[in-house]
């Protein structure tokens, strides 16, 4: 019997954001880290929204991630 893998989503808070391109290169980076499903960054509420694959993936890289593409991790 296969098992069926859970979604979870993690937001994030991301401080540094501005415009369009900040949540590009946030998305880009994030994106690009095994295990995330999907991601959506929003400038203005300083926040991105995650699904991931928890057994695969913690949120430690995620803001590993968020700190590659030149944006500190808020409160």
């Amino acid at each position: 019997m296969a098992t069926q893998n859970q979604s979870v989503v993690v937001r994030l808070n991301v401080e540094g954001m501005h415009c369009h391109s900040c949540e590009k290169l946030v998305t880009a980076s994030v994106g690009s880290v095994a295990g995330v499903q999907s991601v959506s960054a929003d400038a203005a509420a300083g926040r991105v929204d995650v699904v991931i694959d928890p057994e695969r993936l913690g949120t430690d890289e995620l803001v590993d991630a968020v700190v590659k593409a030149g944006f500190r991790p808020g409160k």
